[in-house]
Protein backbone atom coordinates (compact mmCIF):
# COMPACT_ATOMS: atom_id res chain seq x y z
CA UNK A 1 0.00 0.00 0.00
CA UNK A 2 3.07 2.49 1.01
CA UNK A 3 4.86 1.35 -2.42
CA UNK A 4 1.78 2.22 -4.52
CA UNK A 5 0.76 5.86 -2.71
CA UNK A 6 4.07 6.71 -3.09
CA UNK A 7 3.79 5.83 -6.45
CA UNK A 8 0.56 7.49 -6.93
CA UNK A 9 2.40 10.68 -5.13
CA UNK A 10 5.22 10.68 -7.91
CA UNK A 11 2.63 10.12 -10.92
CA UNK A 12 1.04 13.62 -9.24
CA UNK A 13 3.98 15.76 -8.94
CA UNK A 14 5.64 14.60 -12.49
CA UNK A 15 1.87 15.67 -13.81
CA UNK A 16 1.90 19.03 -12.14
CA UNK A 17 5.75 19.00 -13.43
CA UNK A 18 4.51 18.65 -17.07
CA UNK A 19 1.50 20.99 -16.72
CA UNK A 20 3.87 23.83 -15.35
CA UNK A 21 6.35 23.10 -18.38
CA UNK A 22 3.94 23.52 -20.41
CA UNK A 23 2.68 26.47 -19.57
CA UNK A 24 6.18 27.89 -19.63
CA UNK A 25 6.36 26.86 -23.40
CA UNK A 26 3.02 28.71 -23.65
CA UNK A 27 4.10 31.69 -21.65
CA UNK A 28 7.40 32.12 -23.85
CA UNK A 29 5.36 31.84 -27.31
CA UNK A 30 4.36 34.59 -27.92
CA UNK A 31 7.88 36.41 -27.56
CA UNK A 32 9.47 33.64 -29.58
CA UNK A 33 6.63 33.94 -32.41
CA UNK A 34 7.90 37.89 -32.66
CA UNK A 35 11.24 37.55 -32.41
CA UNK A 36 10.83 35.03 -35.42
CA UNK A 37 8.56 36.52 -37.64
CA UNK A 38 10.78 39.92 -37.15
CA UNK A 39 14.17 37.99 -37.92
CA UNK A 40 12.60 36.41 -41.28
CA UNK A 41 11.41 39.69 -42.61
CA UNK A 42 14.35 41.64 -41.61
CA UNK A 43 16.13 39.08 -43.27
CA UNK A 44 13.57 38.75 -46.28
CA UNK A 45 14.36 42.80 -46.41
CA UNK A 46 18.16 43.07 -46.29
CA UNK A 47 17.64 40.51 -49.50
CA UNK A 48 15.71 43.48 -51.26
CA UNK A 49 18.36 45.85 -53.29
CA UNK A 50 17.54 49.25 -52.65
CA UNK A 51 17.51 50.25 -56.14
CA UNK A 52 15.22 47.30 -57.29
CA UNK A 53 12.46 48.61 -59.71
CA UNK A 54 9.96 46.53 -58.15
CA UNK A 55 11.12 47.07 -54.31
CA UNK A 56 7.87 47.98 -53.22
CA UNK A 57 6.13 44.99 -54.61
CA UNK A 58 8.67 42.69 -53.04
CA UNK A 59 8.05 44.43 -49.83
CA UNK A 60 4.85 43.89 -50.20
CA UNK A 61 4.71 39.81 -50.89
CA UNK A 62 6.49 39.71 -47.73
CA UNK A 63 4.31 41.22 -45.37
CA UNK A 64 1.39 39.28 -46.94
CA UNK A 65 3.49 36.24 -46.65
CA UNK A 66 5.37 36.62 -43.39
CA UNK A 67 3.20 39.21 -41.41
CA UNK A 68 -0.17 38.67 -42.43
CA UNK A 69 -0.94 34.94 -41.13
CA UNK A 70 -0.02 36.33 -37.50
CA UNK A 71 -2.39 39.04 -37.35
CA UNK A 72 -6.17 39.17 -36.40
CA UNK A 73 -7.94 41.52 -38.15
CA UNK A 74 -11.28 40.57 -36.59
CA UNK A 75 -10.09 41.62 -33.71
CA UNK A 76 -8.16 44.52 -35.08
CA UNK A 77 -11.32 45.90 -36.70
CA UNK A 78 -13.56 45.56 -33.69
CA UNK A 79 -11.28 47.29 -31.71
CA UNK A 80 -11.12 49.96 -34.80
CA UNK A 81 -15.18 50.79 -34.64
CA UNK A 82 -15.76 49.92 -30.90
CA UNK A 83 -19.47 50.39 -30.65
CA UNK A 84 -20.23 50.42 -34.48
CA UNK A 85 -18.90 46.79 -34.87
CA UNK A 86 -22.03 45.86 -33.07
CA UNK A 87 -24.11 48.03 -34.86
CA UNK A 88 -23.16 46.66 -38.21
CA UNK A 89 -24.20 43.81 -39.72
CA UNK A 90 -22.48 40.71 -41.04
CA UNK A 91 -21.61 42.03 -44.27
CA UNK A 92 -20.89 45.10 -43.49
CA UNK A 93 -18.38 43.73 -40.39
CA UNK A 94 -16.78 41.17 -43.52
CA UNK A 95 -16.56 44.15 -45.62
CA UNK A 96 -14.99 46.50 -43.26
CA UNK A 97 -12.40 43.35 -42.52
CA UNK A 98 -11.36 43.34 -46.16
CA UNK A 99 -10.70 47.38 -46.54
CA UNK A 100 -9.38 47.63 -42.88
CA UNK A 101 -7.08 44.68 -43.92
CA UNK A 102 -5.72 45.97 -46.94
CA UNK A 103 -5.11 49.66 -45.32
CA UNK A 104 -3.36 48.14 -42.55
CA UNK A 105 -1.14 46.23 -45.41
CA UNK A 106 -0.73 49.49 -46.96
CA UNK A 107 0.93 51.01 -43.26
CA UNK A 108 3.03 48.11 -42.47
CA UNK A 109 4.88 47.93 -46.31
CA UNK A 110 5.50 51.82 -46.19
CA UNK A 111 7.34 51.60 -42.84
CA UNK A 112 9.56 48.18 -44.18
CA UNK A 113 9.84 49.74 -47.19
CA UNK A 114 11.73 52.59 -45.16
CA UNK A 115 13.88 50.05 -43.37
CA UNK A 116 17.59 50.57 -43.55
CA UNK A 117 19.30 48.05 -41.03
CA UNK A 118 18.09 49.08 -38.05
CA UNK A 119 18.41 46.91 -35.05
CA UNK A 120 15.66 45.36 -33.38
CA UNK A 121 16.00 44.93 -29.48
CA UNK A 122 13.93 42.84 -27.54
CA UNK A 123 13.04 43.18 -24.24
CA UNK A 124 12.56 40.82 -21.51
CA UNK A 125 8.93 39.16 -21.37
CA UNK A 126 7.22 39.61 -18.38
CA UNK A 127 4.08 37.12 -17.83
CA UNK A 128 0.88 38.92 -17.86
CA UNK A 129 -2.18 38.72 -15.36
CA UNK A 130 -3.94 36.28 -18.09
CA UNK A 131 -0.58 33.93 -19.65
CA UNK A 132 -2.81 31.98 -21.32
CA UNK A 133 -4.74 34.29 -23.27
CA UNK A 134 -3.40 37.92 -23.68
CA UNK A 135 0.59 38.86 -23.58
CA UNK A 136 2.41 41.77 -24.73
CA UNK A 137 5.72 41.70 -26.23
CA UNK A 138 8.25 44.92 -26.02
CA UNK A 139 10.87 45.82 -28.09
CA UNK A 140 12.76 49.14 -29.53
CA UNK A 141 14.10 49.64 -32.85
CA UNK A 142 17.47 50.82 -32.50
CA UNK A 143 18.68 54.00 -35.29
CA UNK A 144 22.37 55.07 -35.20
CA UNK A 145 20.83 58.48 -35.71
CA UNK A 146 18.07 59.08 -32.95
CA UNK A 147 16.70 57.44 -30.03
CA UNK A 148 15.37 54.29 -30.14
CA UNK A 149 11.46 53.48 -30.75
CA UNK A 150 9.45 51.43 -28.91
CA UNK A 151 7.12 49.01 -30.38
CA UNK A 152 5.05 46.75 -28.38
CA UNK A 153 3.27 43.64 -29.60
CA UNK A 154 -0.25 42.66 -28.31
CA UNK A 155 -1.05 39.33 -28.46
CA UNK A 156 -3.88 36.85 -27.94
CA UNK A 157 -4.11 32.95 -27.64
CA UNK A 158 -6.83 30.91 -29.10
CA UNK A 159 -6.72 27.12 -29.27
CA UNK A 160 -7.62 27.12 -32.67
CA UNK A 161 -5.26 29.83 -33.95
CA UNK A 162 -2.63 30.05 -31.48
CA UNK A 163 -0.91 33.41 -30.87
CA UNK A 164 -1.78 36.51 -33.17
CA UNK A 165 -1.23 39.78 -32.77
CA UNK A 166 -4.43 42.23 -32.60
CA UNK A 167 -2.48 45.90 -31.67
CA UNK A 168 0.58 47.01 -32.22
CA UNK A 169 1.92 50.25 -29.70
CA UNK A 170 4.37 52.73 -31.31
CA UNK A 171 5.54 54.94 -28.93
CA UNK A 172 2.63 54.61 -26.64
CA UNK A 173 0.17 54.91 -29.59
CA UNK A 174 -2.43 52.36 -30.69
CA UNK A 175 -1.81 51.39 -34.68
CA UNK A 176 -5.15 49.93 -34.56
CA UNK A 177 -7.22 52.56 -31.80
CA UNK A 178 -5.44 55.61 -33.85
CA UNK A 179 -7.90 54.97 -36.15
CA UNK A 180 -10.99 54.68 -34.03
CA UNK A 181 -11.60 58.31 -34.16
CA UNK A 182 -11.33 59.27 -37.52
CA UNK A 183 -13.54 56.57 -38.26
CA UNK A 184 -16.11 57.19 -35.55
CA UNK A 185 -16.71 61.10 -36.90
CA UNK A 186 -17.06 59.41 -40.68
CA UNK A 187 -19.84 56.48 -39.43
CA UNK A 188 -21.78 59.16 -37.07
CA UNK A 189 -21.94 61.52 -40.03
CA UNK A 190 -22.37 58.96 -42.90
CA UNK A 191 -22.45 55.73 -42.50
CA UNK A 192 -20.65 52.49 -41.95
CA UNK A 193 -21.17 51.78 -45.98
CA UNK A 194 -19.62 55.50 -46.45
CA UNK A 195 -16.76 54.22 -44.69
CA UNK A 196 -16.05 51.23 -45.99
CA UNK A 197 -16.69 52.94 -49.37
CA UNK A 198 -13.80 55.52 -48.47
CA UNK A 199 -11.36 52.84 -47.29
CA UNK A 200 -11.76 51.23 -51.03
CA UNK A 201 -11.64 54.27 -52.67
CA UNK A 202 -8.49 54.95 -50.83
CA UNK A 203 -7.06 51.56 -50.98
CA UNK A 204 -7.07 51.13 -54.31
CA UNK A 205 -5.70 54.79 -54.88
CA UNK A 206 -2.91 53.55 -52.96
CA UNK A 207 -2.67 50.45 -55.62
CA UNK A 208 -2.78 52.81 -58.45
CA UNK A 209 -0.20 54.91 -57.28
CA UNK A 210 2.09 51.99 -56.57
CA UNK A 211 1.75 51.02 -60.07
CA UNK A 212 2.00 54.33 -61.78
CA UNK A 213 5.31 54.52 -59.73
CA UNK A 214 6.74 51.34 -61.09
CA UNK A 215 5.63 51.87 -64.39
CA UNK A 216 7.76 55.23 -64.45
CA UNK A 217 11.40 53.21 -63.09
Amino acid sequence: MKNRFGQCVIAILIGLLSINIALAEQYRAPQELVQTVTSDVLSALREINDNDAARSDKVSDKVIELILPHLDFVAMSKLALAKYWRQANKDQQQRFVEQFRDLLVRTYETSLTKYRNEEVKFLPFRESDQPDKKAVVHSEVVRSNGPSIPIDYSLRFKPEDGWKVYDIGIEGVSLVTNYRSSFSREISQHGIDHLISSLQERNSGAEQTNNGKDKEE
